[in-house]
C-alpha cells in the first residue's frame, strides 16, 4: 500500500511537470484561449471552461490506463496510428463545432442553458479527443505502468495520479495565460463592435484550425 502511494505521488509529480511542457501547452492553448477570448466571459468562468477542457483529458488518461493494465496488445492497439488519426480528426471537428458555437450562440442573451451546456459538452469532449491520442512521453509513461501492474483498476488509479498531476498545472499555467492573453486586452475593448471582432476572430480562428488539421493529415 504505502509502495502504491509513493508510486502514485511520483507519477503526480511527473504530470505536473509534463503540465507545464511546452508540448502540453502546444497541443491545448489554441482551443482553449480563442473559446476563452470568443465567450468573453469573465475570468472565473474562463477558468471553468479550462477546468472542463483539462478534466476531459484527465478522462483519457484514465482510459488508457486502464488499457495499459488489460494488455500491452491493447494498449498499441489503442495507440496505433490509425487510431490516433481518427481521435485528432475528432478533435478537428471538435474545434470546428466550438468555433460555430462562438460564431452563432455564444455571447446572445438568449443563448440558453441548453446550449451553454452543448458548448461545455464540446470542450469536455475535445479535452478526452487530445488526450486519447497519447504523445511520447505519455506512452511511455504507460508503458511504466503496464510493467509496475497488470491490473486495470490500478492501472486507472496510477493514470489519475498522472493525470490529476497535469491538470493542477495546466489550471495555474492556463489561468496565467488567460489573465495575460484573453482577460487584460478584453478589459481595454468596452464597445459592442470591438467585443463582436473579438468573437469573431475566434470563432474563425477555430473553425480554421479545425479545417487546417483535417487537410494537413
Amino acid at each position: 500500500m504505502r509502495e502504491s502511494l509513493v508510486t502514485a505521488l511520483q507519477l503526480f509529480s511527473i504530470g505536473i511537470g509534463l503540465g507545464f511542457s511546452g508540448l502540453c501547452l502546444f497541443s491545448c492553448a489554441p482551443i482553449l484561449l480563442s473559446f476563452s477570448a470568443g465567450r468573453g466571459k469573465p475570468w472565473l468562468e474562463a477558468m471553468g471552461d479550462t477546468a472542463v477542457f483539462l478534466s476531459g483529458r484527465l478522462a483519457a488518461y484514465v482510459v488508457l490506463g486502464a488499457i495499459a493494465g488489460m494488455s500491452s496488445a491493447l494498449l498499441y492497439r489503442f495507440t496505433g496510428a490509425s487510431f490516433s488519426a481518427g481521435a485528432r480528426m475528432v478533435s478537428s471537428l471538435l474545434s470546428i463545432c466550438l468555433g460555430i458555437f462562438i460564431l452563432f450562440f455564444s455571447g446572445k442573451k438568449k443563448c440558453g442553458k441548453s446550449r451553454e451546456r452543448a458548448g461545455q459538452a464540446g470542450l469536455l469532449l475535445a479535452g478526452f479527443a487530445l488526450g486519447i491520442s497519447p504523445c511520447v512521453p505519455l506512452f511511455a509513461l504507460l508503458f511504466e505502468i503496464m510493467l509496475i501492474t497488470h491490473n486495470p483498476f490500478s492501472a486507472a488509479a496510477y493514470a489519475f495520479a498522472f493525470g490529476l498531476g497535469t491538470f493542477v498545472a495546466g489550471i495555474g499555467v492556463f489561468a496565467m495565460l488567460t489573465m495575460i492573453a484573453v482577460r487584460f486586452p478584453l478589459s481595454f475593448v468596452s464597445s459592442p463592435r470591438a467585443l463582436f471582432w473579438v468573437r469573431a476572430g475566434s470563432g474563425f480562428f477555430l473553425v480554421a484550425l479545425g479545417i487546417v488539421s483535417i487537410i494537413t493529415r
